[in-house]
C-alpha cells in the first residue's frame, strides 16, 4: 500500500509518498516535490499537479495531510493563505480509503523522535536525556507554528496548539515600543505579528520609526539577508530583536510545558544559525526570574532538516495501519 503525505503551508505546499509505513521504524520519503501555493487555486489542485505524474502502482489509498491552521471537524480553512476545503470531499475526489488531516506543528512534533543528530544545530546545552519525556517546537515562518509532544506510557502523544497567537509579552523598554506601535495597527499583538516572515518586516518599520528613519521597502528574505551581511544596521537591530523575542518566547513555552527541551523550525531560522548563537537569544530564553537556573538546562536545537513536517505526517500515516 502507498501513502501520500503532505506540508501545507501559506507559502510552499510539499508532497511525498510513502511505500511503507511501518510505526516501529522511522519513515522513508519518496517522490519529495514541493510547490509554490500563490501558482495553484486550491488544495485539490496542487494535489492532482503532484499526483499526475505518479504512475498507477504510486496511486495512494490513503494519506495524511499537515496543514498549517486548526483542525476541527470537516472544513479545514488555512490561518494565512485563501484555501479552505472538506475533508470528505477531498478523500472521495482522489479516492482514499483513509485521510487524516493535521495541525503542520502536529507533525513537525511527531518528526521529533525520527530526526537525527545531523538535522539538529546545537544552541545552548546538548539534551538532557536521549529519549525525554517532554518537549516544545515553535516555528517561524510565514506564520508563528507552536507545538509539543509528551513520552506517555511508552508512546509519543503529540500537543496541538495555536500559541503563534498567544498575547505578545515585552520583556524590555523597546519591547514595549514595538508592541505599542503594533498595538496601534492591529489592536491584538500576537507573538506571530513579529516572530514570523511579515513579523521581521514589521520589527523593521517600527525601529525606523521610533528612530526617524526612512528605511527602505524590504521583505523578510531582503531583512535577513542585510543583516548577514552587517551592510544594514536597521537590518542588523531587526534581526537582533527577532532572536532576542523568539528566544523570550521559546522560554515562556519552557515553562508552561515544563519541557526538557524546545525545538525551533521553521523556514527562517535555519538561515542563520551563527547569527542566533552569538544573538541574545539564550539570554532571553533564560530570562525567567527565580527559573533561570532552570531554563539555562533546558536545550534549544535548531532543526535544519527541510521536511521534518513531511516526515512527521509519516509517522501519523503509519499509526493508521
Amino acid at each position: 500500500m502507498v501513502g501520500l503525505v503532505a506540508d501545507i503551508g501559506s507559502t510552499n505546499a510539499r508532497f511525498a509518498l510513502v511505500e511503507k509505513a511501518d510505526p516501529a521504524t522511522a519513515p522513508v520519503l519518496a517522490h519529495t516535490a514541493s510547490f509554490i501555493c500563490a501558482e495553484y487555486a486550491s488544495l485539490a489542485d496542487v494535489m492532482a499537479a503532484y499526483l499526475k505524474d505518479r504512475p498507477p502502482h504510486q496511486k495512494p489509498d490513503r494519506a495524511t495531510l499537515a496543514v498549517a491552521g486548526p483542525i476541527s471537524g470537516d472544513r479545514v480553512r488555512l490561518t494565512n493563505h485563501n484555501w479552505a476545503f472538506s475533508v470528505t470531499e477531498t478523500r472521495t475526489q482522489f479516492e482514499l480509503t483513509h485521510l487524516h488531516v493535521i495541525n503542520d506543528f502536529t507533525a513537525i512534533s511527531l518528526s521529533l523522535p525520527h530526526l537525527p543528530a545531523a538535522a539538529l544545530a546545537v544552541i545552548g546545552p546538548a539534551m538532557m536525556t536521549a529519549d525525554p519525556r517532554c518537549v516544545g517546537v515553535l516555528g517561524p515562518g510565514s506564520g508563528l507554528g507552536v507545538g509539543g509532544l509528551l513520552r506517555l506510557d511508552g508512546r509519543y502523544v503529540p500537543l496541538s496548539s495555536e500559541g503563534g497567537h498567544m498575547s505578545f509579552a515585552p520583556t524590555t523598554e523597546m519591547e514595549i515600543n514595538l508592541a505599542r506601535i503594533l498595538f496601534r495597527r492591529f489592536g491584538h499583538v500576537s507573538n506571530e505579528r513579529l516572530l514570523s516572515g511579515p513579523g521581521l518586516i514589521h520589527i523593521y518599520e517600527a525601529l525606523n520609526g521610533l528612530s526617524n528613519r526612512t528605511g527602505r521597502a524590504l521583505d523578510a528574505k531582503q531583512i535577513v539577508d542585510d543583516a548577514l551581511r552587517q551592510n544594514d544596521t536597521a537590518c542588523v537591530e531587526t534581526l537582533d530583536h527577532f532572536c532576542a523575542i523568539l528566544g523570550g518566547v521559546a522560554g515562556d513555552l519552557a515553562m508552561m510545558l515544563n519541557a526538557e527541551a524546545i525545538y525551533v523550525a521553521g523556514g527562517i531560522v535555519p538561515r542563520f544559525i551563527d547569527f542566533l548563537r552569538a544573538s541574545r537569544f539564550r539570554a532571553q530564553f533564560e530570562n525567567k526570574g527565580r527559573f533561570a537556573a532552570r531554563l539555562a538546562q533546558v536545550a534549544t536545537p535548531v532543526i535544519v532538516e527541510p521536511n521534518p513536517g513531511l516526515l512527521g505526517a509519516a509517522v501519523d500515516l503509519s499509526q493508521m495501519e
